[in-house]
């Protein structure tokens, strides 16, 4: 048994060094024990304070062991004033001050963790907490109540914050003077007591006659206090307090003064902020609380919910909009008068001044959030060089383009119901081409799903596979960080009527399962502010919703490396020079490993109370734990790079920790670029599609790479019509294995297969060894997808096809006929002229039925509809979306692969031998054998070789960085041009290789053409 681990946090407070002496630190030193559990030690320092936590191993048998640091719940941020030392026994907090106080955690993982009640199926983990607050016994308001003016009727919001500097947290309570009594204020139908927060509802003059209070007090210090005040109108110039009237509605006799305007503009604007910031506190407490049970709304909530920086941008936009709606109120009310040349006061057809506009920019966060151009040059030497995480400085004269969190492009103008950010169908007595938009659910049930699914004979599992892990390599739209809404409180799935941010799914009697509930919950997409102020209001209208790519738009292999440089810090191994990212548990087979857990990501991976807990998998997307099909390829890429990084430190030594990492995911996106373009497209698309999409021509900066929203909406989801039902599990021989293989929705968020039932290779094998579900546009979307998404014990599941038209909705995207028009095909005026796109009749038939006029088809009901081209997987109108998005990402993507300045051409050479065939065989446990191209079947042309016959891949050798022309340190050039002219032969093999399958297709493609005739 291993021995136990004793730990102790031992917190040493150091004054400086002054004249070459160790000044006294009696005052400052302190030694804490740490806790092992939920309890926690508590620790005073002063700000400046040099503070150094040890994490001390004792009885240790030499094992290796994980140790991780996080603070408050999260990561441990590192920057200049944190420092790990020791393989992250030792952190030291530099000049110590309020933002380092909270609780951190030293996490150890490892055998050394392990007791009598070790996991057999994870890594032992032990976790010992202590809590550092600051020293300060200053008592004082960090924000005072403003006083407030509001109209009758209205709400109004006090804010009141006190700080101790950490000594002691202050406790803050409003309090109301009555005369000489004074009264604290508890939460009533009058008040709404939040932490910090007073909400006076539905003000009367009888509010407006009492004196308050914010009092503020602590353990150790005496109370202080401070008053506001609180006061009504009735004619919009008076700031005193009306006498009773009949009437509550103010009559508006004189013009708004700008005090008393911005004071109603200043009071709307809290007010919003008031009930976002509760909705969001409200969800992510209940969300994180690991009591309580998760349904499917709440998994899929988790699983898409925005990272902070995102929630940040959602909130100010949300503010935005809730406060536009609240002034909007106000004017129609006739509390504030409408602008002057208005014609309309139907929200938000009316103008309203710019001035207001950009107050309201100003109050909401909006303008704190415009994009700062000037950020590239201050570090030119790396961006000229690599790629940024975030993608920022791509396009070094538009930043921003294909940047994380910035909004995704429109091709075409949103037509939200409002004109503003209303999705399409929020107001049920509105029609298109006549008819009202039927419910998401009954479009899936009549349309879209897939009772009995068939198997593709020619195109592997893989090809849906790779689309998925691109797909998470270009976006990710998370959704609105409060899943209840802002006027109430309730849940999106509890509540079942439009009310932002819940756009729940109507459920018809007649649903085939869903028979006791009213509707199925949905969260709308997280907004954005755009790009600046500028983005907010044309002229004097405001500018319509947009959605959040919280990625990279490049093709640059984010869903390995992260979108941010924290995601990027979270899975690189630091504690070594190797540069290598982070691994986790060696599996059974090989000494190979599995991805790291995670302990800090917000999904929680335990979705099945009656399986053993296994941690989250750690990568750079956290998607990467959505199926085990998607698990197993991330596995395979964290290896590759591993691998790479490896064999570059052997050709240089002298190379720096972060030099080895940077060039290793430089050649890795490379490859993911190279497999993308020239493997999967083209099965994708057919010869049509990639003559469409024509050449590489060389980097164009005018071209913006950010992913359409119609294309992460709509278009990019073709690749859940190739979706089989089963997840196949392989053996060597490629036969079922023992466990045998699972249903879908038994691979949703499952790590503890991967870890206790093979690792990684009987997943790749049923990958590369079974058929895709055959496209059918019949039959689209598996059962799997539609009927038992998320599904848990006693608990509805969701519908994927019903949140993909959903979301659509959402996003404001046109209808399928505007699509065809965008893509040079004329609109139909009846089902009968989708007939050459719409072959089966009965198919079109159908759709009359749901929808009843053309006008009225959600895009992706179209898109799943159409035949495909002729050699492709996809619609003519679907293709048309890929072809723009790919060439986009390709054109306008400085760091293309082929582009002549960013390898060699040898280097270039060796990328283009890169096959997903080699990688497997290079980083699988055991696969032994497989067909070089995996994106097909195995058959004539493509038969499953050894491993050792494929091409052996890509030769690092080329990558020796030379100081000199030295024979004996670098190949001679009459050397590397022999082998240039070698890896030459090899591959004009492999292209002669790839001309002989394609005319073996056309000759089966000509007979079965002479035959039909």
């Amino acid at each position: 048994m291993p021995s136990t681990v004793v730990m102790a946090l031992v917190l040493l407070l150091l004054l400086p060094i002054l004249f070459g002496e160790v000044a006294a630190a009696t005052r400052g030193e302190a030694t804490v024990q740490m806790l092992a559990g939920e309890q926690s030690s508590v620790s005073w320092k002063e700000v400046g304070s040099l503070v150094r936590l040890n994490c001390t191993l004792e009885n240790s048998t030499g094992s290796p062991v994980n140790i991780s640091w996080m603070f408050n719940g999260l990561q441990l941020p590192m920057h200049e004033r944190h420092q790990l030392q020791d393989n992250n026994q030792l952190l030291l907090i530099l000049d110590f001050n309020d933002e380092d106080e909270g609780d951190y955690e030293c996490i150890v993982e490892g055998d050394e963790a392990c007791d009598d009640t070790g996991d057999d199926f994870g890594t032992c983990q032990r976790v010992y907490r202590a809590s550092l607050r600051l020293k300060n016994e200053t008592l004082r308001f960090s924000q005072v109540p403003a006083n407030q003016t509001v109209p009758l009727g209205s709400d109004a919001l006090f804010v009141c914050r006190a700080t101790a500097g950490g000594a002691s947290k202050p406790r803050v309570r409003f309090v109301i003077q009555n005369g000489s009594q004074m009264v604290h204020i508890v939460e009533s139908a009058k008040y709404l007591v939040l932490p910090n927060l007073l909400i006076v509802k539905n003000v009367t003059p009888e509010d407006c006659g009492l004196k308050y209070f914010c009092l503020a007090d602590s353990d150790r210090m005496a109370p202080i206090q401070v008053e506001f005040g609180l006061e009504i109108f009735d004619d919009i110039t008076s700031t005193k307090k009306p006498e009773m009237t009949t009437s509550t509605a103010p009559k508006l006799t004189k013009p708004t003064t700008k005090d008393n305007f911005d004071s109603l503009v200043r009071s709307a604007i809290d007010r919003a902020r008031a009930k976002v910031d509760r909705a969001i506190e409200r969800t992510l407490g209940k969300l994180k609380d690991p009591v309580n049970r998760k349904s499917p709304s709440d998994i899929l909530t988790l699983f898409r919910l925005p990272k902070e920086t995102a929630i940040e941008l959602t909130k100010s936009r949300e503010i935005y909009e809730t406060a536009y709606r609240e002034i909007a109120g106000l004017i129609r009310a006739g509390k504030i008068p409408v602008p002057t040349g208005s014609n309309s006061t139907d929200f938000p057809n009316y103008e309203l001044d710019p001035q207001l506009l950009a107050l309201i920019a100003q109050l909401t966060g909006c303008q704190t959030h415009a994009r700062d151009n000037s950020q590239c040059a201050t570090r030119m030497c790396f961006h000229l060089r690599y790629r940024s995480f975030d993608g920022t400085c791509n396009n070094l004269d538009n930043p921003w383009y294909g940047a994380s969190n910035t909004p995704l492009k429109r091709l075409l103008a949103p037509i939200y119901e409002n004109g503003m950010d209303d999705p399409v169908g929020w107001q049920l007595n509105r029609t298109y081409g006549g008819f009202p938009k039927p419910s998401a659910r009954l479009v899936s049930q009549r349309l879209l799903r897939a009772v009995e699914p068939l198997v593709d004979s020619r195109v592997s599992a893989m090809t849906m596979q790779w689309g998925q892990f691109l797909d998470h390599d270009l976006d990710f739209t998370p959704v609105d960080p409060a899943d209840s809404t802002f006027l109430d409180g309730r849940r999106c799935n509890e509540t079942c009527t439009n009310e932002a941010p819940c756009f729940p799914i109507p459920v018809y009697s007649d649903d085939t399962r869903i028979r006791h509930r009213p509707c199925i919950g949905f969260v709308r997409s997280s907004a954005t502010c755009g790009s600046g102020a500028s983005s907010l209001f044309v002229g004097s209208r405001p500018y319509f919703r947009e959605q959040l790519n919280q990625i990279t738009a490049y093709i640059d292999a984010s869903n390995v490396y992260g979108s941010t440089e924290n995601e990027a810090r979270d899975v690189r191994e630091l504690d070594s020079d190797r540069g290598f990212l982070r691994e986790g548990l060696p599996t059974s087979l090989s000494n190979r490993r599995l991805l790291p857990f995670s302990t800090s990501q917000p999904v929680d991976c335990q979705i099945d109370p009656r399986k053993r807990h296994i941690p989250c998998f750690l990568a750079g997307d956290h998607r990467a734990n959505e199926q085990l099909g998607l698990t197993a390829v991330h596995t395979l890429w964290m290896r590759e790079h591993n691998r790479l990084a490896r064999g570059l430190r052997s050709l240089n030594p002298h190379w720096s920790g972060d030099q080895i990492f940077f060039e290793a995911r430089k050649i890795v996106g490379a490859m993911h670029q190279h497999l993308t373009f020239s493997h999967w497209l083209p099965v994708i698309l057919g010869q049509a599609g990639m003559r469409q999409l024509g050449r590489y021509r060389g980097y164009n900066m005018s071209v913006d790479a950010s992913i359409a929203n119609v294309f992460a909406t709509a278009a990019m989801r073709f690749g859940h019509t190739l979706i089989n039902p089963v997840l196949h599990r392989l053996n060597a021989s490629y036969k079922e294995i023992a466990e045998g293989s699972l249903r879908l929705h038994q691979a949703f968020f499952a790590p503890h297969r991967l870890v206790g039932e093979g690792g990684i290779d009987p997943i790749l094998r049923g990958l590369v060894g079974r058929g895709a579900k055959q496209v059918e546009p019949t039959q689209p979307i598996n059962t799997e997808l539609t009927e038992r998404l998320f599904q848990l014990a006693h608990e509805v599941a969701l519908d994927l096809a019903a949140l993909n038209i959903q979301r659509g909705r959402d996003h404001g995207l046109p209808g399928y006929n505007d699509w065809r028009s965008f893509c040079g095909r004329h609109r139909a005026e009846s089902f009968d002229d989708m007939r050459w796109s719409i072959r089966d009749p009965r198919l079109r038939e159908r759709m009359r039925l749901v929808y009843g006029h053309p006008n009225n088809v959600d895009l992706f009901a179209g898109l799943v509809a159409e035949d495909a081209v002729d050699g492709s997987l996809v619609g003519p109108t679907t293709l048309c979306l890929l072809v723009d998005q790919m060439r986009r990402l390709r054109d306008g993507d400085r760091f293309w692969y082929e582009s002549p300045d960013q390898f060699s051409h040898l280097q270039l050479a060796q990328i283009r031998r890169t096959s997903l065939a080699r990688v497997i065989c290079d980083n699988a446990d055991n696969v032994t054998a497989i067909q070089p191209d995996v994106f097909h079947l195995p058959g004539p042309g493509n038969p499953r070789l050894a491993c050792s016959r494929l091409d052996p891949g890509l030769n690092l050798k080329f990558w020796k960085e030379c100081p000199a022309i030295d024979g004996q340190q670098c190949l001679t050039s009459s050397r590397m041009k022999r082998e240039a002219e070698s890896d030459d032969r090899v591959r004009l093999r492999s292209q002669v290789d790839e001309l002989a399958r394609q005319v073996e297709n056309l000759s089966r493609q000509l007979q079965s053409f002479e035959g039909s005739g």
